[in-house]
């Protein structure tokens, strides 16, 4: 009976005895995965500050594009204010240079006018020179004819009664080739 006991007792202790060394090797794989789990975080806050950085890098990255997103859109809104003003400033400008090309073409038609007028007068006078020319020369003529018959009659100093009849005959002429028309 005691001996039956003291198995009993003996086998009991012997079961926490097992008990207990499983319970140690259950601690010694709890503290291996205890610092791998660890070693795992350390490493994966490791991860998270390094995602932390990023997102903080990222964030001011963000902010800086929105400010030069800002700066661009205004420049933008500058430029194509510019180039609307432009725009005006080439159509008044287009305006401007229909109306001198229409002045132009004015003048150069009065132009053509006026050469056309000064070569109309210029042929006129022209022909109007010839003309007092012409009549010169007849003037000249009839001076001629009218010094010769002056002459004539001086040298014959005889009386005729012809020589009155052909000196007003010889003014007559002399009065109609002389007479303004």
């Amino acid at each position: 009976l005691l001996e039956e006991q003291a198995n009993e007792v003996w086998g009991k202790y012997d079961e926490q005895l097992q008990t207990k060394a499983r319970l140690l090797e259950d601690n010694v794989t709890i503290g291996e995965e205890k610092k791998a789990l660890l070693a795992q975080l350390e490493a994966e806050q490791g991860n998270l500050s390094v995602y932390h950085e990023k997102q903080a890098k990222a964030s001011a990255g963000i902010v800086d594009l929105e400010g030069q997103l800002v700066i661009s859109q205004e420049t933008l809104v500058k430029r194509e204010q510019a180039r609307q003003d432009a725009m005006a400033e080439k159509k008044v400008l287009e305006q401007e240079c229909v109306s001198v090309k229409k002045d132009i073409d004015d003048v150069e038609s009065a132009i053509q006018k006026i050469e056309q007028e000064k070569t109309n007068k210029d042929h006129t006078i022209r022909s109007l020179n010839d003309e007092i020319a012409n009549q010169d020369e007849v003037i000249n003529k009839l001076k001629q004819r009218k010094e010769t018959c002056t002459v004539r009659n001086a040298r014959t100093k005889r009386p005729s009664r012809n020589v009155p009849y052909e000196v007003a005959r010889t003014n007559e002429r002399y009065q109609t080739i002389t007479k303004p028309k």
